[in-house]
């Protein structure tokens, strides 16, 4: 179907990405137009890789109209996921994490197209 081809789709553009992060990297963050993961956090193929590969952030946007007093997404397995579609955060930005001289060294943010 269509969604499977899509989400196909995002595994391989991941895969050919991940050669280009930094492996000692001490904050990784991955970024995707569509969610990688359920709403309630169930695995996919691309969460299990976000977790092997030791990923701390994965921001997405994609979904709309979503009631905003409910709990999506969060942290599994130590991969924090953001739902950052403007409607949904009301056209705020989102502070991701706290960027210090000690945690800065090695930061890899590789973007999705």
């Amino acid at each position: 179907n269509e969604t499977d081809r899509i989400f196909q789709r995002e595994v391989g553009r991941f895969m050919l990405s991940l050669s280009q992060v930094k492996k000692d990297a001490l904050i990784k963050i991955a970024m995707f137009h569509y969610p990688p993961i359920s709403y309630d956090l169930q695995e996919s193929e691309i969460s299990k890789i976000l977790e092997k590969e030791h990923f701390s952030h994965c921001i997405f946007g994609h979904l709309h109209n979503l009631k905003q007093n409910v709990q999506v997404f969060g942290k599994k397995e130590g991969v924090t996921y953001h739902l950052v579609s403007c409607d949904f955060v009301e056209f705020r930005l989102v502070k991701l994490l706290e960027i210090t001289s000690e945690n800065a060294r090695g930061i890899s943010i590789k973007a999705q197209n």
